[in-house]
């Protein structure tokens, strides 16, 4: 029995499961959200538990799914990731190339180009649980580009997300990451000029501190 606080592996939220002992729970560690770490319990982030939790009625049928190789349409262009093979599973059925063309023909409208199986072959070989972007190979990074960026506590997070739904086009780059005090990156602009107006334009609409700044933006 660990006492409910700080220290409780569960964090402060868990849902039971009709398996003896598997729950789906929040973690005072958030790092290992997504590894395999756990007994055999589902680790969610903080405030995903927490959301979750609240919004899920008892008795919900849960289906829990071994799938190592997923593929994914997102902007028309497919993406990939392929996770280690586990030796307590049935390997010979899932940790095979057919499995991941399997996933990719799921999604795909079309098969993917004859030179890029190569790619394929290579991501289900090594297993990295990394998604892989398989039809933009040729640009690896924007270098020297313009971005703002702040920081964020949950209430500003809210207003913030709201602001620039509003005001930055689709096709930039909106990244904001962290739980209690989050970071938020936007960009790339085409030049200091521009990226200036769109700082001074959200700090006025939301009252937060805004900064331009120069990255490297890898987009591999």
């Amino acid at each position: 029995m660990v006492q409910a606080g700080p220290d409780n592996p569960l964090g402060s939220y868990a849902m039971r499961l009709a398996i003896p002992d598997y729950l789906i729970h929040g973690t005072n560690r958030p790092y290992g959200v997504g590894l395999r770490v756990s007994h055999g319990c589902i680790r969610l982030f903080p405030e995903d538990i927490e959301h979750l939790f609240g919004i899920v009625p008892i008795n919900t049928a849960v289906e829990i799914l071994y799938q190592p190789y997923k593929a994914a349409l997102h902007d028309h262009y497919l993406h990939i990731e392929a996770h280690e093979i586990h030796k307590d599973m049935d390997f010979r059925k899932v940790n095979n190339m057919t499995s991941m063309v399997a996933a990719i023909i799921n999604v795909e409208d079309k098969i993917i180009p004859n030179n890029d199986w190569s790619i394929v072959e290579s991501i289900v070989r090594n297993h990295q649980g990394i998604v892989k972007n398989i039809n933009r190979r040729n640009v690896d990074y924007v270098d020297y580009t313009w971005c703002i960026y702040s920081g964020l506590n949950q209430d500003m997070k809210i207003r913030m997300n709201q602001v620039l739904t509003s005001i930055i086009p689709r096709d930039f780059l909106i990244t904001i990451r962290g739980s209690a005090m989050s970071e938020v990156l936007i960009g790339p602009f085409d030049n200091k000029e521009y990226a200036k107006q769109m700082a001074h334009e959200v700090n006025r609409l939301t009252g937060i501190p805004v900064w331009t700044g120069i990255i490297l933006l890898d987009i591999s």
